[in-house]
């Protein structure tokens, strides 16, 4: 390999392995972060669920008719596109350069940047996909509370996508965190497989079969 293509090579191995320029944290809050790490403190709510929207989305895209009907659903066409527009506004603001590395707001549409933008949400869908035990522990971290739940959007079709959501969010945790649970169990992890039992029960504490699972994870530990 020449030195000019290993250079290549290096530059876009470390592109690819940089730190994204937004990491937004949607399970149990909702809390944008730029690439420091420092919460962007200045970001109203509209914009922290139109990040959370965006994100969610398949190729992370959204046309600005469905975020207008999204988070300005009484106003007409032209004024909710006008709000919208204001909206980018005060987030270009709030956010400085970091706009512009993680956001592409052409005519037409709202879109991130590839690797731009981290969400939680979206890593908890992966983790739950896992089939094996390593992966699906990611699922203990990953689940924080509720989706968006102390998000103040009050708008109607906002808060019906943010319920579909955090439902489907949270069947699927449940099912990871059932299947991890016995995973670990089988395998003597025990420690683990308690606290997969107790994440459970703090999402619903009415799972009797959980509830008969830790009590024998913790006859079988001896406790």
């Amino acid at each position: 390999m020449t030195a000019g293509a290993q250079d290549h090579d290096q530059t876009a191995f470390g592109a690819a392995n940089q730190a994204p320029a937004l990491t937004i944290t949607a399970m149990g809050a909702a809390l944008v972060r730029g690439p420091d790490g420092a919460a962007l403190g200045a970001l109203g709510a509209k914009s922290v669920g139109l990040l959370a929207f965006v994100a969610l989305q398949p190729g992370q895209a959204a046309s600005r008719d469905v975020l207008v009907e999204l988070l300005w659903p009484r106003s007409d066409a032209d004024q909710g596109r006008a709000s919208l527009r204001q909206e980018l506004r005060r987030m270009k603001k709030a956010m400085g350069p970091v706009f512009e590395a993680a956001i592409d707001a052409p005519p037409g549409q709202v879109a991130l940047r590839p690797g731009a933008v981290q969400i939680d949400a979206g890593t908890l869908e992966q983790a739950a996909e896992m089939r094996d035990s390593g992966g699906l522990t990611q699922v203990l971290h990953l689940y924080g509370g509720p989706f968006l739940a102390p998000l103040a959007v009050n708008e109607g079709p906002f808060q019906d996508w943010v319920s579909i959501q955090g439902t489907r969010l949270e069947e699927m945790t449940v099912d990871a965190l059932l299947r991890l649970m016995l995973l670990d169990e089988g395998a003597g992890r025990l420690d683990r497989a308690t606290s997969a039992a107790r994440k459970l029960l703090g999402i619903d504490p009415f799972q009797e079969d959980v509830h008969a699972a830790l009590i024998r994870i913790h006859a079988a530990s001896g406790r």
